[in-house]
């Protein structure tokens, strides 16, 4: 959550960067149902910006995925269904992911929507989907935690300060705004507000700040202002996360 009352949602900002490019395919050999569906919605679990997931079996199609910001909006295939996804549709939608993915090698090739999902497309998240189908989320440590958000929002992170060591920049940061990060990283700050597994964010100077702790070591990141609701949100939604504070 944000202090902006007017915050872009992340789905429609990002559907608008045309010029990121996408990952190559991921190919996974899964032992069984359970791998392969766990495979399937990891990948859905770790997409913020909008991407058509075309999924396969070992090389035969089973069903093209519209996900973005952890969700899964639409699908596409033959007895699937049609059109944006509710939460009526979650158990149907699990009974078919079930029915088609029984293991062996799953190939998940992303590519970019022409057009961004509809803003009012709330789709299934992946939590949601992993308690359909009775499968136990991966990872459960804050460290895995904060490393799937910047793989997920990677192509959106502006820069990572810890409280010693040199900042990551990726884009401009002002230096005084990097010292007055490092103050809320050290004693005394902001960050000693946290528990395990919560993400404190808000608006500073015109970017989107997020201050966690991992492995007892405190972090901010920065993003682009607009995009910090959607990744509160999708932090929320990783299994056992305590929440995302405004």
């Amino acid at each position: 959550m944000t202090g902006r009352s007017d915050a872009v949602d992340l789905r429609s900002l990002l559907g608008r960067a045309a010029a990121y490019g996408v990952a190559p395919a991921q190919i996974t050999h899964a032992c069984g149902r359970e791998d392969a569906l766990g495979a399937v919605l990891r990948a859905l679990r770790g997409c913020v910006l909008p991407r058509w997931l075309a999924v396969a079996q070992d090389g035969v199609p089973v069903a093209d995925l519209l996900v973005a910001d952890g969700r899964l909006v639409e699908l596409r295939g033959a007895d699937l269904p049609q059109g944006a996804l509710t939460a009526q549709d979650l158990d149907r939608v699990a009974a078919l992911l079930s029915a088609r993915l029984t293991g062996g090698d799953i190939s998940l090739h992303p590519q970019r929507p022409e057009v961004a999902p509809d803003e009012g497309q709330t789709g299934l998240c992946a939590r949601d989907l992993y308690a359909a189908l009775g499968l136990a989320p991966s990872f459960c440590a804050p460290q895995d935690w904060r490393d799937t958000l910047l793989g997920a929002a990677a192509e959106v992170l502006i820069a990572r300060v810890p409280l010693q060591g040199a900042p990551e920049l990726q884009g401009d940061v002002p230096a005084d705004t990097i010292e007055r990060l490092q103050g809320w990283l050290g004693p005394g700050g902001l960050a000693e507000t946290l528990g395990r597994g919560e993400l404190l964010t808000f608006a500073f100077e015109g970017l989107g700040i997020a201050l966690l702790v991992a492995d007892g070591q405190p972090e901010a990141l920065v993003f682009d202002a607009d995009a910090v609701p959607d990744l509160a949100r999708f932090w929320s939604e990783l299994p056992g996360m305590a929440g995302a504070a405004p």
